[in-house]
């Protein structure tokens, strides 16, 4: 069970970075990133999400469309521990809203 407390998701990204920095890691339309550069602004979103108070066990909404920034947003929130909650692009208004004032 021990071991299992010290494994972060998030941080298979970094070591991968660490064991491949030249592999293709991501590829999306006609662009490409090796696990380096990917790692990049993962840590840059996770040091942003720090600095904005959040911790491990905090949930991370994140809206946007099926690109490359959606991973980085969810690694970075994986890598201090946050839960990334996936929101719809397509919710109209009033379900946004509604999301937006529930997590008080």
């Amino acid at each position: 069970m021990a071991i299992l407390a010290r494994m972060n998701i998030g941080l298979t990204l970094a070591r991968s970075a660490l064991r491949w920095p030249d592999r293709r890691a991501i590829v999306f339309e006609d662009r490409c990133w090796t696990f380096d550069q990917f790692n990049r602004p993962t840590n840059q979103t996770a040091h942003a999400l720090r600095a904005a108070g959040l911790t491990a066990g905090d949930r991370v909404g994140v809206l946007s469309f099926n690109q490359p920034e959606q991973v980085a947003t969810y690694y970075g929130a994986l890598k201090i521990g946050a839960v990334p909650v996936p929101i719809n692009y397509r919710l109209g208004d009033r379900k946004s809203t509604r999301l937006n004032s529930s997590h008080q």
